[in-house]
């Protein structure tokens, strides 16, 4: 999931052909308690499902979520994992 050379992704990002990539059985699941509002699951998100919201906490938007993982790989404090969706 590399919006800079994966074709389908970018035509996904830049065209919002949603239909061009499938969503994965998986989606992102944050554990708030876990969680220290560092952002960098947003910073590395490219659909977007990610946001901090007023408080500074990570909101995800399950309808934007595809399920990729790469919020779980990159957050810092291990908050995040995919399950089943």
């Amino acid at each position: 999931c590399c919006s800079c050379c994966c074709h389908d992704l970018v035509a996904l990002l830049k065209y919002n052909h949603k239909d061009i990539v499938e969503k994965s059985e998986y989606i992102a699941s944050i554990n708030n308690e876990d969680c220290t509002n560092c952002g960098i699951c947003v910073q590395y998100c490219n659909f977007k499902a990610l946001k901090l919201n007023d408080n500074n906490e990570a909101n995800l938007n399950r309808e934007n979520c595809y399920g990729c993982g790469v919020c779980v790989v990159h957050c810092p404090s291990g908050a995040i994992k995919l399950i089943t969706r």
